[in-house]
């Protein structure tokens, strides 16, 4: 068992300290300082853009997805931590070209992958769902 002195004070916990030791405490900032990182070299690798430049692209769609025009969120999440933001934009691009068509969320982007980019897919799904509705 770690000592008192291991751990913040927190007074609205049990027994006035943190759930988490601060050890614990440094890692997660830590953890999260490397994910924002990891995220800054991954927009610039993958698709030529920064930080700013998403945050920019963003705020040109009002924070809405390009898709389903339904709030998005530009949280950095992490695999590791089990969290998946299905609310998150995500830069959408053509996977031929590489242009960036604009920003989508997370389950929109997986829809897309889904039906592999094709308008014929995605016209013949619309179709059938049409379709079906009417009977």
């Amino acid at each position: 068992m770690k000592p008192y002195s291991d751990f913040f004070k927190n007074v609205g916990q049990l027994g006035n300290i943190s759930p988490q030791c601060k050890m614990c405490v440094k890692l997660r900032q830590q953890s999260r300082a490397g994910r924002a990182i990891r995220e800054k070299a991954h927009l610039k690798s993958a698709y030529g853009i920064s930080r700013e430049q998403l945050v920019q692209m963003f705020e040109n769609q009002e924070g809405l997805c390009a898709i389903c025009s339904q709030p998005m969120c530009l949280c950095v999440t992490s695999r590791d931590e089990g969290t998946v933001c299905l609310t998150r934009a995500c830069v959408d691009h053509c996977h031929k070209t590489g242009k960036i068509r604009g920003l989508i969320h997370k389950r929109c982007n997986v829809a897309l992958g889904i039906f592999k980019d094709s308008p014929t897919i995605l016209g013949n799904a619309a179709q059938y769902l049409e379709q079906a509705n009417v009977s």
